[in-house]
C-alpha cells in the first residue's frame, strides 16, 4: 500500500468518527437513552490477537472483575489429526474518579494437545500480562468517548527465549441513537513486536469499525 493511499483512508477514517461523535452530540435527546446505563449493551469483544489486545470495548468506564474460559477444537478425522486447548484468563477494571479507568488481564493457564497418525504432544503455558488505561468522558447525556491504550508486559510469558510485547492506542465513541438503540465507534493503531537471538520481527496496523 503507497504511503499516499494509507494518509487517504487514515484520513477517510478520523472524518467518519469525527462525523460519528458530532452525530452523537447534536442529536436531539431521546428518553430513557443513556448509554453507559448497562454493561450489558457493550460490544461483544471478538479479538483476533492472541492475547486480547485488539477486542472491543465501548467508552464506558466500568468497575467490574470478571474470568475467561476458552476452549477450541481442530479435528482432521481423513488425515488423522486433532488439535484441542483451552485457556483461562483473569480480567478486572476500576474507575478512579470521573474520568480515569485502570485495568489488567492475566491470562492464568493455556493448555493445548495435539495428535497425527504417528505423535502426539501437549503443552501447558502461562501468561502474559496485560495493563490498561482508558480517559474518558460524557459528550452528552446520551454520548460518551475515551482514549484507550493497552499493553503487554514483556517478560510475563512462560517462554522468556523470545520477548513478545504489544500494544493498542484507540479512540472510542459510545452514543444512543434511541431507547434501544446503541453504536459504538473506534479508530486506533495496534503495535507487536517479537524478538529473540535470531531476530526481531514488528507489525503496525491500523483498525476501525463501528
Amino acid at each position: 500500500m503507497s504511503a499516499a493511499m494509507s494518509a487517504a483512508m487514515n484520513a477517510a477514517m478520523k472524518t467518519a468518527m469525527t462525523a460519528l461523535a458530532v452525530l452523537l452530540a447534536a442529536a436531539p435527546a431521546i428518553a430513557d437513552a443513556e448509554s453507559c446505563r448497562d454493561g450489558v449493551t457493550d460490544p461483544p469483544a471478538t479479538p483476533l490477537h492472541d492475547v486480547g489486545i485488539d477486542a472491543q470495548r465501548s467508552a464506558c468506564l466500568r468497575s467490574e472483575l470478571a474470568t475467561a474460559l476458552t476452549a477450541h477444537a481442530l479435528i482432521d478425522t481423513p488425515n488423522f489429526h486433532g488439535v484441542i486447548g483451552g485457556e483461562l484468563a483473569l480480567a478486572g477494571r476500576f474507575v478512579l474518579g470521573d474520568h480515569l479507568e485502570l485495568g489488567a488481564r492475566a491470562r492464568l493457564v493455556d493448555y493445548i494437545f495435539a495428535q497425527t497418525a504417528v505423535t502426539k504432544a501437549s503443552a501447558t503455558r502461562f501468561g502474559p500480562l496485560v495493563l490498561a488505561a482508558a480517559l474518558g468522558a460524557a459528550m452528552s447525556e446520551r454520548s460518551h468517548v475515551a482514549v484507550v491504550a493497552l499493553v503487554e508486559v514483556p517478560y510475563t510469558r512462560d517462554d522468556t527465549a523470545t520477548i513478545h510485547t504489544s500494544g493498542q492506542l484507540a479512540a472510542v465513541v459510545t452514543g444512543a441513537l434511541a431507547s434501544r438503540w446503541l453504536v459504538h465507534g473506534r479508530l486506533g493503531a495496534i503495535g507487536a513486536m517479537a524478538g529473540s537471538a535470531g531476530g526481531e520481527t514488528r507489525r503496525l496496523a491500523l483498525r476501525a469499525g463501528a
